[in-house]
């Protein structure tokens, strides 16, 4: 067993034997740690960000012209990270992409204000075979796809060795990493069932035990060549599992089949031992908060039920949104409504079983902490290990008319934006960041609900 994965275990069991033997209560000593919050804004180290409103917002330093300036890049990236140092939000989540360089300096400056850094690990065009590529024509993925089984992993190894070696050598900080992003979506991985197979079985689960071997024989190197080349440059990183998109809400059957991985010669390995925790994102239903709650509820807890030694290794919920499912799933914007349930306002609406009233974002935030994960981290039977929560994202924002009819629409965003000449008159902006994406301001109400985590 590696020398810093046996250390860790010790650690680990020796808190815990401490703990136990002061107050003789697992749920109270999985509550002392309390839960970390970050804060996820992908790709701030590329210069394929969006470039307009209302997905950066309309005030300088992003309203300032473009045109390939790389002074005015910095400016917005520079802007961003002050901005989330200022959340006293301690974690944040980005690709380990794009120029080494620029990737060096935001790093640099994450590090300046004692915030975390959690770099997740991608594979990219480059590490493939043209020959392996499926185009959006057959694919039906915006960008194409690869089966994660092809890679190149002598490609893959020397890229992510280039980007760890200048990195580590300039003495930057990266306090974990994430191997892989949503590996369980054919779009990211084309080894995984492709969406007209959940369409033909009715959105259920339906992985095979051959379904699981295909993943397996595609992630299980990819993550075997990620930590052994993470280990030599950041070897006290913490390492977890890829962050399951969880289609139909329960992926963990494929990490759980890294635990019985089997090699080319027949050797069975337990590849779990690899890692810190297990990645998961979780964007919950939300028309009214008894949904969002009896939904996250459930899919944490079948999703721990087959994640191994959990008591050792946490869940690492790397991407959650309370509101952001509805952008996806066709549904009406979830805070749109007043209190009567009529439209017009920005809360959610009031369950028919009068479990909770209608709620704004901070208040389901909130309940999502207090009903959800202390509930689960702290319920006598079978308590769920959750060690980190990243917020997605830090400025998303989207014109379209399932948000029309909310209190910000109808008050400030569509007036602002038609009267820049921006876009149409009539068209709502849903924004589920932290900022306000007409002026750019921290929304205080969202970031005192995610500091009281």
């Amino acid at each position: 067993m590696d020398f810093h994965i046996a250390k860790r275990r010790i650690i680990i069991k020796i808190a815990s034997l401490l703990c136990l033997s002061i107050y003789s209560n697992l749920s109270y000593c999985v509550e002392i740690n309390k839960v970390d919050i970050g804060i996820d804004r992908s790709n701030i180290n590329s210069q394929s960000w969006a470039m307009v409103p209302p997905s950066l917002p309309d005030a300088y330093p992003f309203s300032a012209k473009y045109s390939g300036s790389s002074h005015v890049l910095k400016e917005r990236r520079d802007n961003m990270i002050s901005n989330i140092n200022k959340t006293g939000i301690k974690w944040f989540r980005d690709n380990l992409n794009g120029d080494p360089d620029i990737l060096y300096e935001n790093i640099k400056m994450i590090n300046s204000y004692g915030i975390k850094f959690l770099a997740v690990i991608n594979p990219s065009k480059s590490d493939f075979s043209s020959t392996d590529y499926i185009p959006p024509e057959k694919s039906h993925c915006e960008y194409g796809t690869y089966p994660l089984s092809k890679i190149k992993l002598d490609m893959f190894e020397k890229k992510l060795t280039k980007y760890l070696e200048l990195l580590s050598k300039r003495g930057v900080s990266i306090d974990a990493f994430e191997v892989g992003n949503e590996l369980d979506l054919y779009c990211n991985n084309a080894d995984m069932p492709d969406k007209n197979n959940f369409i033909h079985n009715k959105w259920q689960w339906f992985l095979s035990a051959t379904q699981i071997e295909k993943f397996i024989a595609g992630y299980a190197p990819f993550l075997k060549s990620s930590v052994s080349l993470i280990r030599k440059y950041y070897p006290n990183s913490k390492i977890i599992t890829f962050g399951m998109s969880n289609p139909t809400g329960n992926s963990a059957s494929l990490i759980q089949a890294l635990s019985q991985y089997k090699d080319g010669k027949g050797q069975v390995a337990d590849l779990t031992l690899l890692v810190d925790g297990y990645g998961t994102h979780i964007y919950p239903k939300g028309k009214t908060t008894n949904a969002m709650v009896n939904d996250s509820i459930s899919q944490l807890s079948s999703q721990a039920a087959l994640l191994p030694h959990l008591s050792e290794k946490g869940i690492w919920i790397t991407e959650w949104n309370e509101t952001a499912s509805a952008l996806w799933a066709g549904n009406k914007w979830y805070f749109q409504y007043k209190s009567n349930g009529e439209q017009g306002g920005d809360l959610n609406l009031k369950d028919d079983f009068g479990r909770y009233n209608a709620m704004s974002r901070a208040e389901v935030i909130n309940t999502f902490y207090n009903n959800v994960i202390k509930h689960l981290r702290n319920r006598p039977n079978a308590p769920v290990n959750i060690e980190k929560i990243f917020y997605y994202s830090y400025d998303y924002a989207t014109f379209s008319h399932i948000c029309d009819t909310s209190s910000f629409n109808k008050s400030i965003a569509k007036y602002y934006y038609n009267r820049n000449g921006i876009h149409s008159f009539g068209i709502g902006v849903c924004y589920s960041g932290i900022i306000n994406p007409v002026n750019g301001e921290l929304r205080l109400d969202i970031l005192n609900a995610l500091k009281n985590f």
